[in-house]
Protein backbone atom coordinates (compact mmCIF):
# COMPACT_ATOMS: atom_id res chain seq x y z
CA UNK A 1 0.00 0.00 0.00
CA UNK A 2 1.23 3.43 -0.43
CA UNK A 3 1.82 5.61 2.64
CA UNK A 4 -0.64 8.89 2.90
CA UNK A 5 2.15 11.55 2.17
CA UNK A 6 2.12 9.19 -1.55
CA UNK A 7 -1.31 9.01 -1.41
CA UNK A 8 -2.97 11.60 -4.11
CA UNK A 9 -7.00 11.92 -4.39
CA UNK A 10 -9.16 13.19 -7.03
CA UNK A 11 -12.02 15.69 -6.90
CA UNK A 12 -12.74 18.23 -3.72
CA UNK A 13 -12.53 17.75 -0.46
CA UNK A 14 -15.66 19.42 0.77
CA UNK A 15 -19.41 20.00 -1.09
CA UNK A 16 -22.61 22.58 -0.45
CA UNK A 17 -26.00 21.77 -0.97
CA UNK A 18 -29.39 23.77 -0.14
CA UNK A 19 -30.77 23.05 3.12
CA UNK A 20 -34.73 24.87 4.26
CA UNK A 21 -34.95 25.50 7.91
CA UNK A 22 -38.47 26.74 7.58
CA UNK A 23 -39.70 30.52 6.15
CA UNK A 24 -37.40 34.01 6.88
CA UNK A 25 -39.12 36.48 8.37
CA UNK A 26 -40.21 39.87 5.95
CA UNK A 27 -41.80 42.97 5.92
CA UNK A 28 -45.18 43.11 3.50
CA UNK A 29 -46.43 46.28 1.68
CA UNK A 30 -47.02 49.14 3.30
CA UNK A 31 -50.63 49.99 3.40
CA UNK A 32 -52.67 52.75 2.18
CA UNK A 33 -52.30 56.43 3.84
CA UNK A 34 -55.47 56.24 6.17
CA UNK A 35 -57.77 59.28 6.45
CA UNK A 36 -56.33 62.60 7.93
CA UNK A 37 -58.19 63.14 11.65
CA UNK A 38 -59.08 66.50 10.62
CA UNK A 39 -59.96 68.67 7.41
CA UNK A 40 -58.16 71.64 7.82
CA UNK A 41 -55.42 73.22 10.43
CA UNK A 42 -53.27 70.06 10.21
CA UNK A 43 -53.87 66.91 11.21
CA UNK A 44 -52.27 63.16 11.11
CA UNK A 45 -52.40 60.07 9.11
CA UNK A 46 -50.63 56.60 9.07
CA UNK A 47 -49.72 53.81 6.92
CA UNK A 48 -48.43 50.43 8.52
CA UNK A 49 -46.94 46.94 7.61
CA UNK A 50 -46.52 43.78 9.64
CA UNK A 51 -43.92 41.30 9.25
CA UNK A 52 -44.32 37.82 7.96
CA UNK A 53 -43.21 34.73 9.34
CA UNK A 54 -42.02 36.51 12.34
CA UNK A 55 -41.95 39.71 14.68
CA UNK A 56 -40.55 43.38 13.96
CA UNK A 57 -37.03 43.24 15.12
CA UNK A 58 -36.40 39.52 13.68
CA UNK A 59 -33.64 39.95 10.87
CA UNK A 60 -35.60 40.20 8.15
CA UNK A 61 -38.04 42.96 9.82
CA UNK A 62 -35.95 45.45 11.40
CA UNK A 63 -37.59 48.89 10.90
CA UNK A 64 -41.11 50.28 11.92
CA UNK A 65 -44.31 49.21 11.88
CA UNK A 66 -46.32 52.44 11.71
CA UNK A 67 -45.11 55.72 10.08
CA UNK A 68 -47.27 59.00 10.18
CA UNK A 69 -47.21 62.51 8.96
CA UNK A 70 -48.81 65.26 9.13
CA UNK A 71 -51.60 66.67 6.77
CA UNK A 72 -54.02 69.43 5.35
CA UNK A 73 -52.32 72.08 6.96
CA UNK A 74 -53.97 74.73 4.98
CA UNK A 75 -55.99 77.32 6.97
CA UNK A 76 -59.48 76.53 8.18
CA UNK A 77 -62.72 78.73 6.09
CA UNK A 78 -63.71 81.28 7.66
CA UNK A 79 -65.46 84.70 6.57
CA UNK A 80 -64.21 88.09 6.92
CA UNK A 81 -65.30 90.92 8.24
CA UNK A 82 -68.48 92.56 6.57
CA UNK A 83 -67.80 95.32 3.78
CA UNK A 84 -68.92 98.74 3.96
CA UNK A 85 -73.04 99.04 3.49
CA UNK A 86 -73.71 100.30 0.02
CA UNK A 87 -75.58 103.75 -0.97
CA UNK A 88 -79.16 103.14 -0.51
CA UNK A 89 -81.27 102.56 -3.36
CA UNK A 90 -83.85 105.35 -2.85
CA UNK A 91 -82.84 108.79 -1.83
CA UNK A 92 -86.54 108.72 -0.11
CA UNK A 93 -89.94 107.01 0.12
CA UNK A 94 -87.74 104.07 1.67
CA UNK A 95 -84.85 102.11 -0.01
CA UNK A 96 -82.13 99.83 0.66
CA UNK A 97 -79.10 98.92 1.27
CA UNK A 98 -76.60 95.95 1.36
CA UNK A 99 -72.84 94.68 2.71
CA UNK A 100 -71.24 91.36 1.90
CA UNK A 101 -68.27 89.03 3.22
CA UNK A 102 -66.40 86.25 1.67
CA UNK A 103 -65.45 83.37 3.06
CA UNK A 104 -61.72 82.44 2.86
CA UNK A 105 -59.68 79.23 2.14
CA UNK A 106 -63.58 77.77 1.23
CA UNK A 107 -66.96 78.41 0.23
CA UNK A 108 -69.88 80.12 2.07
CA UNK A 109 -71.61 76.80 3.66
CA UNK A 110 -68.42 75.00 4.22
CA UNK A 111 -67.74 74.56 8.19
CA UNK A 112 -66.50 78.00 10.01
CA UNK A 113 -68.51 80.55 7.00
CA UNK A 114 -71.95 79.31 8.06
CA UNK A 115 -74.97 82.13 7.45
CA UNK A 116 -75.72 84.41 4.83
CA UNK A 117 -72.77 86.19 2.47
CA UNK A 118 -75.00 89.51 2.25
CA UNK A 119 -77.13 91.49 4.54
CA UNK A 120 -79.82 94.18 3.63
CA UNK A 121 -81.11 97.23 6.02
CA UNK A 122 -84.02 99.55 5.11
CA UNK A 123 -82.77 102.94 5.02
CA UNK A 124 -83.67 106.58 4.09
CA UNK A 125 -87.50 106.58 5.08
CA UNK A 126 -88.91 109.99 5.04
CA UNK A 127 -91.31 110.15 2.40
CA UNK A 128 -90.08 112.52 -1.41
CA UNK A 129 -91.18 115.80 -2.20
CA UNK A 130 -94.10 115.04 -4.43
CA UNK A 131 -97.48 117.26 -6.09
CA UNK A 132 -100.61 116.84 -4.26
CA UNK A 133 -102.92 115.78 -6.87
CA UNK A 134 -104.67 119.17 -8.48
CA UNK A 135 -107.82 120.72 -6.59
CA UNK A 136 -111.11 120.29 -8.56
CA UNK A 137 -111.49 123.34 -11.47
CA UNK A 138 -113.08 126.14 -10.06
CA UNK A 139 -116.55 127.23 -12.10
CA UNK A 140 -116.52 128.59 -15.02
CA UNK A 141 -116.73 132.42 -14.83
CA UNK A 142 -119.42 131.85 -17.81
CA UNK A 143 -122.03 129.07 -18.99
CA UNK A 144 -121.29 130.18 -22.76
CA UNK A 145 -119.54 132.36 -25.08
CA UNK A 146 -116.33 132.16 -23.19
CA UNK A 147 -115.35 131.95 -19.82
CA UNK A 148 -112.03 131.00 -17.32
CA UNK A 149 -111.34 128.46 -14.69
CA UNK A 150 -108.57 127.78 -12.23
CA UNK A 151 -106.67 125.10 -10.00
CA UNK A 152 -104.19 124.65 -7.84
CA UNK A 153 -101.82 122.22 -6.34
CA UNK A 154 -99.16 122.33 -3.43
CA UNK A 155 -95.67 120.32 -3.14
CA UNK A 156 -95.62 117.96 -0.27
CA UNK A 157 -92.30 117.33 1.75
CA UNK A 158 -90.74 120.01 0.02
CA UNK A 159 -90.74 123.20 -1.77
CA UNK A 160 -91.52 124.18 -5.50
CA UNK A 161 -88.98 123.50 -8.03
CA UNK A 162 -87.50 120.65 -5.91
CA UNK A 163 -87.00 117.28 -7.37
CA UNK A 164 -90.71 115.86 -7.41
CA UNK A 165 -91.91 119.08 -7.35
CA UNK A 166 -91.26 120.50 -10.91
CA UNK A 167 -93.43 122.71 -12.81
CA UNK A 168 -96.58 125.12 -11.45
CA UNK A 169 -98.61 124.69 -8.46
CA UNK A 170 -101.78 127.26 -10.46
CA UNK A 171 -103.33 126.26 -13.78
CA UNK A 172 -105.97 128.07 -15.66
CA UNK A 173 -108.00 127.44 -18.80
CA UNK A 174 -110.81 129.06 -20.93
CA UNK A 175 -114.32 126.80 -20.46
CA UNK A 176 -117.51 127.42 -21.97
CA UNK A 177 -116.02 128.17 -25.54
CA UNK A 178 -119.58 127.87 -27.29
CA UNK A 179 -121.92 130.83 -28.66
CA UNK A 180 -124.85 130.53 -26.52
CA UNK A 181 -128.00 129.20 -27.34
CA UNK A 182 -131.03 130.84 -28.61
CA UNK A 183 -134.01 130.57 -30.56
CA UNK A 184 -134.20 131.29 -34.68
CA UNK A 185 -137.46 133.07 -35.39
CA UNK A 186 -140.43 131.00 -36.34
CA UNK A 187 -140.52 129.66 -40.03
CA UNK A 188 -144.35 130.55 -41.73
CA UNK A 189 -146.89 128.30 -41.04
CA UNK A 190 -147.20 125.85 -44.14
CA UNK A 191 -150.07 125.21 -46.54
CA UNK A 192 -152.73 123.26 -45.18
CA UNK A 193 -152.73 119.39 -45.82
CA UNK A 194 -156.29 119.18 -47.11
CA UNK A 195 -158.20 122.88 -48.83
CA UNK A 196 -161.23 121.69 -47.03
CA UNK A 197 -162.63 119.42 -44.63
CA UNK A 198 -160.04 119.16 -41.79
CA UNK A 199 -156.46 119.64 -41.99
CA UNK A 200 -153.01 120.31 -40.64
CA UNK A 201 -150.57 123.10 -40.67
CA UNK A 202 -147.17 123.59 -39.06
CA UNK A 203 -144.44 125.66 -38.88
CA UNK A 204 -140.70 125.19 -36.84
CA UNK A 205 -137.57 127.02 -35.69
CA UNK A 206 -134.20 126.31 -34.94
CA UNK A 207 -132.02 126.37 -31.74
CA UNK A 208 -128.56 128.31 -32.75
CA UNK A 209 -125.64 126.82 -30.80
CA UNK A 210 -127.44 124.41 -28.72
CA UNK A 211 -130.44 121.44 -28.46
CA UNK A 212 -133.91 122.31 -27.24
CA UNK A 213 -134.24 122.29 -23.82
CA UNK A 214 -130.99 124.48 -23.41
CA UNK A 215 -131.00 127.37 -21.28
CA UNK A 216 -132.10 129.71 -24.15
CA UNK A 217 -133.74 127.41 -25.88
CA UNK A 218 -136.65 126.15 -23.76
CA UNK A 219 -139.90 125.62 -25.07
CA UNK A 220 -140.98 123.22 -28.24
CA UNK A 221 -139.10 123.35 -32.09
CA UNK A 222 -142.65 123.05 -33.72
CA UNK A 223 -145.90 123.89 -33.62
CA UNK A 224 -149.04 122.48 -35.34
CA UNK A 225 -152.49 123.62 -35.70
CA UNK A 226 -155.82 122.48 -37.47
CA UNK A 227 -157.29 124.26 -40.69
CA UNK A 228 -160.00 123.75 -43.52
CA UNK A 229 -162.20 121.62 -40.78
CA UNK A 230 -165.62 122.98 -42.47
CA UNK A 231 -166.69 122.10 -46.18
CA UNK A 232 -164.52 124.70 -47.52
CA UNK A 233 -165.82 128.23 -46.68
CA UNK A 234 -163.90 131.18 -46.41
CA UNK A 235 -162.64 133.68 -44.36
CA UNK A 236 -163.28 137.34 -43.89
CA UNK A 237 -160.28 139.66 -43.89
CA UNK A 238 -158.57 139.94 -40.39
CA UNK A 239 -159.40 143.42 -38.13
CA UNK A 240 -156.50 145.22 -37.74
CA UNK A 241 -154.43 144.09 -34.65
CA UNK A 242 -155.19 145.50 -31.05
CA UNK A 243 -153.42 147.54 -28.73
CA UNK A 244 -150.87 145.62 -26.92
CA UNK A 245 -152.13 144.42 -23.76
CA UNK A 246 -149.07 145.80 -21.79
CA UNK A 247 -147.36 148.65 -21.12
CA UNK A 248 -143.43 146.94 -21.10
CA UNK A 249 -142.13 143.78 -21.49
CA UNK A 250 -143.92 141.09 -23.22
CA UNK A 251 -147.94 141.70 -23.81
CA UNK A 252 -150.46 139.95 -26.44
CA UNK A 253 -152.34 141.71 -29.22
CA UNK A 254 -154.97 140.18 -31.22
CA UNK A 255 -157.40 140.33 -33.93
CA UNK A 256 -160.47 138.45 -35.24
CA UNK A 257 -162.50 137.36 -38.75
CA UNK A 258 -165.62 135.87 -39.95
CA UNK A 259 -166.52 133.21 -41.97
CA UNK A 260 -168.39 133.93 -45.17
CA UNK A 261 -170.82 130.49 -43.83
CA UNK A 262 -171.27 131.26 -40.03
CA UNK A 263 -169.68 128.47 -38.17
CA UNK A 264 -168.14 126.29 -40.87
CA UNK A 265 -164.60 127.90 -41.86
CA UNK A 266 -161.73 125.90 -40.41
CA UNK A 267 -159.45 127.80 -37.88
CA UNK A 268 -159.87 130.19 -35.06
CA UNK A 269 -162.17 133.28 -35.61
CA UNK A 270 -159.19 135.34 -33.33
CA UNK A 271 -155.58 134.91 -32.71
CA UNK A 272 -153.39 136.46 -30.60
CA UNK A 273 -149.39 137.38 -30.75
CA UNK A 274 -147.08 138.24 -28.36
CA UNK A 275 -146.14 142.20 -28.86
CA UNK A 276 -143.83 144.44 -26.66
CA UNK A 277 -143.86 148.04 -25.48
CA UNK A 278 -140.57 148.91 -24.01
CA UNK A 279 -137.96 146.35 -21.99
CA UNK A 280 -138.90 145.38 -18.69
CA UNK A 281 -136.58 145.08 -15.60
CA UNK A 282 -134.90 141.45 -15.46
CA UNK A 283 -132.49 140.01 -13.49
CA UNK A 284 -129.17 138.61 -15.21
CA UNK A 285 -127.80 135.26 -14.77
CA UNK A 286 -126.51 134.33 -12.07
CA UNK A 287 -122.38 134.40 -11.73
CA UNK A 288 -120.03 131.62 -11.05
CA UNK A 289 -119.91 131.42 -7.00
CA UNK A 290 -117.19 132.75 -5.64
CA UNK A 291 -114.15 130.70 -3.68
CA UNK A 292 -115.24 129.02 -1.08
CA UNK A 293 -114.23 130.47 2.26
CA UNK A 294 -112.41 127.54 3.84
CA UNK A 295 -110.66 124.36 1.46
CA UNK A 296 -112.20 121.54 3.99
CA UNK A 297 -114.37 121.36 7.47
CA UNK A 298 -116.70 123.30 5.72
CA UNK A 299 -117.07 126.77 4.02
CA UNK A 300 -119.17 128.90 2.32
CA UNK A 301 -119.14 130.64 -1.33
CA UNK A 302 -121.28 133.32 -2.94
CA UNK A 303 -122.74 134.07 -6.18
CA UNK A 304 -124.51 137.51 -7.76
CA UNK A 305 -126.92 138.89 -10.16
CA UNK A 306 -127.69 142.60 -11.11
CA UNK A 307 -131.03 143.85 -12.53
CA UNK A 308 -130.99 145.32 -15.81
CA UNK A 309 -133.44 148.02 -16.94
CA UNK A 310 -134.51 148.84 -13.18
CA UNK A 311 -133.76 148.02 -9.83
CA UNK A 312 -133.89 145.00 -6.92
CA UNK A 313 -137.33 144.76 -6.24
CA UNK A 314 -139.34 146.18 -9.09
CA UNK A 315 -141.19 143.96 -10.99
CA UNK A 316 -139.16 141.23 -12.65
CA UNK A 317 -136.73 141.99 -9.86
CA UNK A 318 -137.68 140.40 -7.15
CA UNK A 319 -135.83 138.53 -5.06
CA UNK A 320 -131.67 138.75 -3.30
CA UNK A 321 -129.18 139.73 -5.64
CA UNK A 322 -126.60 137.81 -3.78
CA UNK A 323 -126.81 133.70 -2.73
CA UNK A 324 -124.75 131.70 -0.87
CA UNK A 325 -124.07 127.90 -0.14
CA UNK A 326 -122.29 125.74 1.81
CA UNK A 327 -118.54 124.02 0.59
CA UNK A 328 -115.51 121.68 0.58
CA UNK A 329 -117.48 120.07 3.16
CA UNK A 330 -115.36 116.99 3.63
CA UNK A 331 -113.35 116.50 6.49
CA UNK A 332 -109.51 117.94 6.70
CA UNK A 333 -106.56 115.99 6.36
CA UNK A 334 -105.68 114.32 9.93
CA UNK A 335 -103.09 111.19 10.94
CA UNK A 336 -104.56 108.38 12.51
CA UNK A 337 -103.95 107.06 15.48
CA UNK A 338 -99.92 104.84 14.88
CA UNK A 339 -100.32 101.00 14.78
CA UNK A 340 -98.72 98.91 17.23
CA UNK A 341 -94.67 98.31 16.34
CA UNK A 342 -95.00 95.14 14.49
CA UNK A 343 -92.63 92.06 15.02
CA UNK A 344 -89.66 91.96 15.04
CA UNK A 345 -87.45 91.16 11.84
CA UNK A 346 -84.67 88.90 13.54
CA UNK A 347 -85.20 87.13 16.72
CA UNK A 348 -81.73 87.98 17.97
CA UNK A 349 -78.63 90.29 16.51
CA UNK A 350 -80.28 93.28 15.79
CA UNK A 351 -83.59 93.21 14.33
CA UNK A 352 -86.24 95.99 13.07
CA UNK A 353 -89.70 97.11 14.28
CA UNK A 354 -92.22 99.47 12.82
CA UNK A 355 -95.25 101.62 13.19
CA UNK A 356 -97.65 102.78 10.54
CA UNK A 357 -100.41 105.46 10.36
CA UNK A 358 -102.39 106.73 7.43
CA UNK A 359 -103.17 110.19 5.96
CA UNK A 360 -107.04 110.33 6.32
CA UNK A 361 -109.13 112.45 4.28
CA UNK A 362 -105.77 113.51 2.45
CA UNK A 363 -102.61 112.54 1.73
CA UNK A 364 -98.90 113.25 3.23
CA UNK A 365 -97.64 116.44 3.02
CA UNK A 366 -100.93 117.75 3.82
CA UNK A 367 -102.10 120.20 6.87
CA UNK A 368 -102.54 117.96 9.36
CA UNK A 369 -100.38 115.31 7.98
CA UNK A 370 -97.20 116.00 8.50
CA UNK A 371 -94.14 114.40 9.79
CA UNK A 372 -93.11 110.92 8.88
CA UNK A 373 -95.81 107.99 7.64
CA UNK A 374 -93.50 105.07 9.04
CA UNK A 375 -91.27 105.17 12.59
CA UNK A 376 -88.59 102.34 13.31
CA UNK A 377 -86.25 101.03 16.22
CA UNK A 378 -84.31 98.19 16.70
CA UNK A 379 -85.05 95.19 18.76
CA UNK A 380 -83.78 91.62 19.66
CA UNK A 381 -80.36 92.90 20.17
CA UNK A 382 -78.62 89.97 22.23
CA UNK A 383 -75.88 88.17 20.01
CA UNK A 384 -77.50 84.93 18.51
CA UNK A 385 -76.20 81.43 19.97
CA UNK A 386 -74.46 79.63 17.48
CA UNK A 387 -73.73 75.44 16.95
CA UNK A 388 -70.54 73.47 18.14
CA UNK A 389 -68.64 71.01 15.85
CA UNK A 390 -70.40 67.94 14.43
CA UNK A 391 -70.18 65.01 15.89
CA UNK A 392 -68.65 62.06 14.06
CA UNK A 393 -71.78 59.94 11.72
CA UNK A 394 -72.87 57.13 13.08
CA UNK A 395 -72.77 53.71 11.66
CA UNK A 396 -75.18 53.03 9.14
CA UNK A 397 -78.61 51.93 10.24
CA UNK A 398 -78.54 48.80 8.33
CA UNK A 399 -76.26 45.40 7.17
CA UNK A 400 -76.83 46.03 3.68
CA UNK A 401 -78.65 48.30 0.95
CA UNK A 402 -79.39 51.30 1.69
CA UNK A 403 -79.65 53.34 5.14
CA UNK A 404 -79.03 56.34 7.24
CA UNK A 405 -75.94 57.35 8.97
CA UNK A 406 -76.62 61.02 11.54
CA UNK A 407 -74.50 63.19 13.64
CA UNK A 408 -75.29 66.09 15.87
CA UNK A 409 -73.76 69.24 17.17
CA UNK A 410 -74.64 71.39 20.21
CA UNK A 411 -76.41 74.94 20.24
CA UNK A 412 -74.42 77.61 22.89
CA UNK A 413 -77.40 78.05 24.35
CA UNK A 414 -79.22 75.65 26.00
CA UNK A 415 -82.85 77.14 25.68
CA UNK A 416 -81.98 76.62 21.94
CA UNK A 417 -82.37 79.76 19.38
CA UNK A 418 -79.74 78.45 16.93
CA UNK A 419 -80.20 78.75 13.01
CA UNK A 420 -80.43 75.62 11.17
CA UNK A 421 -80.52 71.84 11.88
CA UNK A 422 -78.97 70.18 15.00
CA UNK A 423 -79.25 66.58 13.89
CA UNK A 424 -78.35 66.02 10.20
CA UNK A 425 -78.60 62.37 8.44
CA UNK A 426 -77.84 61.16 5.02
CA UNK A 427 -77.48 57.69 3.16
CA UNK A 428 -75.12 55.12 3.60
CA UNK A 429 -75.12 51.96 1.42
CA UNK A 430 -73.85 48.51 2.47
CA UNK A 431 -74.00 46.22 -0.52
CA UNK A 432 -77.70 45.75 -2.21
CA UNK A 433 -80.79 44.05 -0.15
CA UNK A 434 -83.22 42.72 -2.09
CA UNK A 435 -86.13 44.86 -2.23
CA UNK A 436 -89.61 45.36 -4.44
CA UNK A 437 -89.81 48.06 -6.98
CA UNK A 438 -92.64 50.60 -6.95
CA UNK A 439 -95.94 49.71 -8.16
CA UNK A 440 -96.39 49.53 -11.57
CA UNK A 441 -99.64 51.74 -13.04
CA UNK A 442 -103.07 49.85 -12.80
CA UNK A 443 -103.58 48.33 -16.31
CA UNK A 444 -106.87 49.23 -17.80
CA UNK A 445 -110.06 48.75 -16.31
CA UNK A 446 -112.10 45.16 -18.10
CA UNK A 447 -115.42 47.57 -17.97
CA UNK A 448 -116.27 51.12 -18.53
CA UNK A 449 -119.40 50.59 -15.57
CA UNK A 450 -120.86 47.49 -13.59
CA UNK A 451 -117.85 46.93 -11.92
CA UNK A 452 -114.88 45.37 -13.51
CA UNK A 453 -111.13 44.70 -12.60
CA UNK A 454 -107.97 45.56 -13.23
CA UNK A 455 -104.14 44.78 -11.80
CA UNK A 456 -100.43 45.72 -11.44
CA UNK A 457 -97.11 44.87 -10.75
CA UNK A 458 -93.58 44.66 -8.85
CA UNK A 459 -90.34 43.45 -9.08
CA UNK A 460 -87.92 42.15 -7.18
CA UNK A 461 -84.42 43.76 -7.70
CA UNK A 462 -81.38 42.52 -6.16
CA UNK A 463 -83.02 39.18 -5.45
CA UNK A 464 -86.14 36.85 -6.12
CA UNK A 465 -90.09 37.00 -4.82
CA UNK A 466 -89.38 35.74 -1.64
CA UNK A 467 -86.42 36.50 -0.44
CA UNK A 468 -86.17 38.51 2.95
CA UNK A 469 -87.36 42.15 1.40
CA UNK A 470 -89.25 40.37 -1.28
CA UNK A 471 -91.98 39.40 0.92
CA UNK A 472 -95.44 39.13 -1.07
CA UNK A 473 -97.28 38.89 -4.43
CA UNK A 474 -95.56 40.33 -7.39
CA UNK A 475 -99.00 41.19 -8.88
CA UNK A 476 -102.22 42.69 -7.68
CA UNK A 477 -105.66 42.96 -8.70
CA UNK A 478 -108.60 45.56 -7.56
CA UNK A 479 -112.03 46.48 -8.56
CA UNK A 480 -112.77 49.28 -10.73
CA UNK A 481 -115.63 51.59 -12.18
CA UNK A 482 -118.33 50.07 -9.96
CA UNK A 483 -120.65 52.74 -10.61
CA UNK A 484 -123.86 51.32 -12.32
CA UNK A 485 -124.19 51.84 -16.08
CA UNK A 486 -126.89 54.89 -16.82
CA UNK A 487 -129.51 54.85 -18.63
CA UNK A 488 -131.28 57.68 -20.45
CA UNK A 489 -134.99 57.76 -19.58
CA UNK A 490 -137.87 58.93 -22.64
CA UNK A 491 -138.42 62.96 -23.25
CA UNK A 492 -141.24 64.11 -21.19
CA UNK A 493 -144.09 66.32 -23.10
CA UNK A 494 -143.25 70.04 -24.27
CA UNK A 495 -144.11 72.63 -21.72
CA UNK A 496 -146.65 75.09 -22.22
CA UNK A 497 -145.14 78.23 -24.13
CA UNK A 498 -143.17 81.03 -21.51
CA UNK A 499 -145.60 83.94 -22.93
CA UNK A 500 -149.66 83.75 -23.93
CA UNK A 501 -148.55 86.30 -26.92
CA UNK A 502 -145.44 86.74 -29.29
CA UNK A 503 -142.22 85.10 -29.74
CA UNK A 504 -141.61 82.81 -26.35
CA UNK A 505 -140.00 79.21 -25.86
CA UNK A 506 -141.47 75.84 -24.76
CA UNK A 507 -139.02 73.05 -23.47
CA UNK A 508 -138.71 69.04 -22.75
CA UNK A 509 -136.67 66.96 -20.71
CA UNK A 510 -135.31 63.51 -19.97
CA UNK A 511 -132.93 62.09 -17.05
CA UNK A 512 -130.03 60.10 -16.78
CA UNK A 513 -130.49 57.44 -14.22
CA UNK A 514 -128.04 56.41 -11.82
CA UNK A 515 -125.30 59.22 -13.03
CA UNK A 516 -125.37 63.08 -12.73
CA UNK A 517 -125.87 63.48 -16.18
CA UNK A 518 -122.50 64.44 -17.56
CA UNK A 519 -122.06 60.57 -18.66
CA UNK A 520 -125.49 60.36 -20.76
CA UNK A 521 -124.69 62.28 -24.32
CA UNK A 522 -128.17 64.02 -24.68
CA UNK A 523 -129.72 64.20 -21.43
CA UNK A 524 -130.59 67.26 -20.29
CA UNK A 525 -133.62 70.11 -21.80
CA UNK A 526 -134.07 70.94 -24.84
CA UNK A 527 -135.80 74.05 -26.13
CA UNK A 528 -137.88 75.25 -29.13
CA UNK A 529 -139.62 78.60 -30.40
CA UNK A 530 -143.16 79.20 -30.05
CA UNK A 531 -145.37 81.65 -30.75
CA UNK A 532 -149.35 82.67 -30.08
CA UNK A 533 -149.45 86.20 -32.41
CA UNK A 534 -148.50 89.59 -32.09
CA UNK A 535 -149.36 91.29 -28.14
CA UNK A 536 -151.61 93.81 -27.91
CA UNK A 537 -149.95 97.24 -27.06
CA UNK A 538 -149.85 101.17 -27.05
CA UNK A 539 -148.87 103.06 -30.01
CA UNK A 540 -147.12 106.38 -29.47
CA UNK A 541 -149.18 109.65 -28.09
CA UNK A 542 -149.87 111.65 -30.86
CA UNK A 543 -149.23 115.85 -31.01
CA UNK A 544 -151.25 117.36 -28.50
CA UNK A 545 -154.16 119.98 -30.28
CA UNK A 546 -154.27 123.20 -29.88
CA UNK A 547 -155.68 124.96 -26.39
CA UNK A 548 -159.20 125.29 -26.18
CA UNK A 549 -158.92 129.08 -24.87
CA UNK A 550 -156.23 131.26 -25.25
CA UNK A 551 -155.95 132.63 -22.03
CA UNK A 552 -157.86 132.37 -18.90
CA UNK A 553 -157.74 128.75 -18.60
CA UNK A 554 -158.53 126.14 -21.57
CA UNK A 555 -157.67 122.03 -22.03
CA UNK A 556 -155.98 120.26 -24.64
CA UNK A 557 -155.73 116.88 -25.47
CA UNK A 558 -153.99 114.02 -27.59
CA UNK A 559 -154.67 110.60 -28.23
CA UNK A 560 -153.26 106.87 -28.88
CA UNK A 561 -154.45 103.74 -30.19
CA UNK A 562 -154.37 99.88 -29.29
CA UNK A 563 -152.73 97.53 -31.67
CA UNK A 564 -153.09 94.07 -32.17
CA UNK A 565 -155.90 94.45 -29.81
CA UNK A 566 -158.88 96.48 -27.92
CA UNK A 567 -158.23 99.16 -25.11
CA UNK A 568 -158.34 97.69 -21.63
CA UNK A 569 -156.47 94.37 -22.48
CA UNK A 570 -152.59 93.02 -21.03
CA UNK A 571 -150.56 95.99 -23.35
CA UNK A 572 -153.17 98.50 -23.03
CA UNK A 573 -154.36 99.67 -20.04
CA UNK A 574 -155.07 102.73 -19.36
CA UNK A 575 -156.83 105.45 -21.06
CA UNK A 576 -156.70 106.09 -25.49
CA UNK A 577 -156.51 110.17 -24.38
CA UNK A 578 -155.24 112.12 -22.14
CA UNK A 579 -156.25 116.17 -21.04
CA UNK A 580 -154.17 119.28 -20.05
CA UNK A 581 -154.83 122.41 -18.78
CA UNK A 582 -152.80 125.12 -20.69
CA UNK A 583 -152.96 128.73 -20.74
CA UNK A 584 -154.53 128.98 -17.13
CA UNK A 585 -152.51 133.42 -16.89
CA UNK A 586 -152.37 135.97 -19.11
CA UNK A 587 -148.13 135.99 -18.38
CA UNK A 588 -147.90 132.11 -18.40
CA UNK A 589 -145.13 131.93 -21.37
CA UNK A 590 -143.43 135.15 -20.39
CA UNK A 591 -143.30 133.83 -16.38
CA UNK A 592 -141.73 130.66 -17.88
CA UNK A 593 -138.16 132.42 -18.93
CA UNK A 594 -136.74 133.35 -16.22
Amino acid sequence: MNSDADNTCEGSASQDEDCVLGNCPFFNNWSSWSDCSVSCGGGQQSTSRSCVNGNIGDVGCIGDGVLSRTCNRGGCPQWTTWGNWTDCTASCDGGLRSRSRSCTLGSPGDFGCDGPITMQDYCNPDACPMWSVWNMWSSCSATCGGGNRQRSRNCLNGVEGEAGCEGEADASEVCNLQECPFWDVWTQWSSCSHDCGGGFQSHTRVCVNGRPGNTGCDGSESQERPCNLPACPEWNAWTPWSECSASCGQGTTSRSRTCTIPGACSGPTSEEKACQESICATWTYWSAYDACSASCGGGAQTRRRTCTNGEPGDAGCVGSATESTNCNMRACPAWSEWTTWTTCTKTCGRGQQKQERTCMNGIQGMAGCRGPKMIYRPCNIQTCPTYGDWSLWSPCTVSCGLGQVTRTRTCSDAAGGCIGLANEERECIVGNCPYWSHWGAWGACSASCGTGTYSRSRACVNGDAGDSGCEGSITEESNCNEQVCPVLSDWVAWSACSVTCGPGVRSRGRSCFNADGSQCPGAGVIEEPCNNGPCPYWSSWGEFGPCSSSCGGGRRIHFRTCVNGQAGEDGCEGSTSEILDCNSHVNNRLSSLF
